[in-house]
């Protein structure tokens, strides 16, 4: 049995062909880092809590839109991510196989797989470019409730009030949809059966001022309410006519018998379902952008959280984060640098971390 003293963190390997050495170091430094971050966690004492934290940054984009796809599944008519990064169609992802046809030239009318608050985004030039089908998700309005919801981001020049809409070509009326309040920071709504009824659009809350904020709309009956990030801004009662019969759907830009601005501004993450989504829904769905926003939180938040964590008793805290040299330096303010130690043979079945201080240990 050796005993060997060390005033560094080393790492003692039994010993082996040397020639191995060279051909092997990358795997061997990696696997330094792993141990020296695990003893950094280990001296926290606090492992649980952080990782616990940890986990909640990590989750994918994708987290987002499974809220979506699992409220209310069975009646959600349509759902764009509007996370394509080429072509000229997005996909339908309700599993309805309403996928939507773009219009425009890309880079020049819209574009895509530019980032956006969860995931990427279909940003239109407010000129020329949306995105449609040639039916309805929902081919009528009569006496149907429904809930209309999308991700939004455009300034007060963002210029369409229909930006995620149901219509029909063949009348004014026969519609429902949601996006700005013409040249105003606030969110709009709107629905008709077949008649003028409701007249006009109601609007309320922040929506257009540069960020992105999710819009919803919902019907219940006589009941029209207009959600902004989660919270009810505004509302409105009426009475829609029936007989109405819808044959488009569309993104940035209404498509009926009159003439509409297109939107200039971006979008992601619309859907529509064919009920009325409670509050309780409404406010998961807006819970759920806060569990991954792009961009995604850098490193240095979970460094933070270490940092902040019973700070006073952190003795040493090695984030391993350096791209060069031999010393990993400590960031606990106690100055207990390691100094990385290179031996001729790589690892091989079990290595020991020795302390810094001036300790022996012996390596079987």
């Amino acid at each position: 049995m050796t005993v060997l003293r060390q005033n560094s963190l080393g790492i003692f390997l039994d010993k082996k062909a040397a020639h191995r050495a060279q051909e092997r170091r990358g795997s061997y430094r990696q696997n330094i880092k792993t141990l020296v971050y695990i003893f950094s966690l280990v001296v926290t004492g606090l492992c649980s809590g952080v990782y616990s934290t940890n986990a909640q940054v990590n989750v994918t984009p994708g987290s987002f839109a499974a809220v979506i796809l699992a409220t209310e599944p069975a009646n959600l008519k349509g759902y764009w991510k509007c996370d394509e990064t080429s072509g000229t169609t997005l996909a339908d992802s309700s599993g309805n196989s309403e996928d939507l046809t773009i219009t425009g030239a890309i880079n020049t009318n819209y574009w895509l797989g530019e980032t956006g608050e969860q995931g990427t985004c279909f940003r239109t030039d407010g000129v020329a470019g949306y995105a449609s089908r040639n039916d309805s998700v929902i081919p009528s309005l009569d006496n149907t409730n429904f809930t209309l919801f999308a991700l939004f981001k455009g300034g007060t020049d963002f210029g369409s009030a229909s930006a995620l809409a149901i219509s029909s070509s063949l009348t004014d009326n026969d519609r429902a949809h949601i996006g700005e309040f013409p040249t105003t920071s606030q969110a709009s709504a709107q629905a008709r059966g077949h008649s003028s009824v409701m007249a006009s659009s109601f609007s309320g809350g922040t929506a257009f001022d540069g960020n992105w904020h999710s819009v919803a709309f919902r019907r219940n009956g006589t009941a029209f309410e207009l959600f902004v990030d989660g919270t009810r801004v505004a509302s409105t009662t009426a009475i829609l006519s029936t007989g109405s019969t819808c044959n488009r759907t569309s993104l940035m830009h209404l498509l009926f018998t009159g003439t509409t601005p297109y939107a200039e501004g971006s979008i992601q993450h619309a859907a529509i379902w064919n009920t009325a989504l409670s509050d309780s829904e409404i406010m998961a769905i807006q819970t759920a952008r806060n569990i991954n926003p792009t961009p995604t939180p850098t490193p240095g938040s979970f460094a933070a959280v270490i940092l902040a964590t019973e700070s006073a008793n952190l003795q040493g805290y090695w984030k391993c984060g350096e791209t060069s040299g031999t010393t990993l330096a400590d960031s606990s303010g106690n100055s207990k640098d390691l100094t990385i130690m290179e031996r001729s043979t790589p690892i091989t079945g079990w290595a020991r971390a020795a302390s810094r201080a001036h300790a022996s240990e012996p390596m079987e």
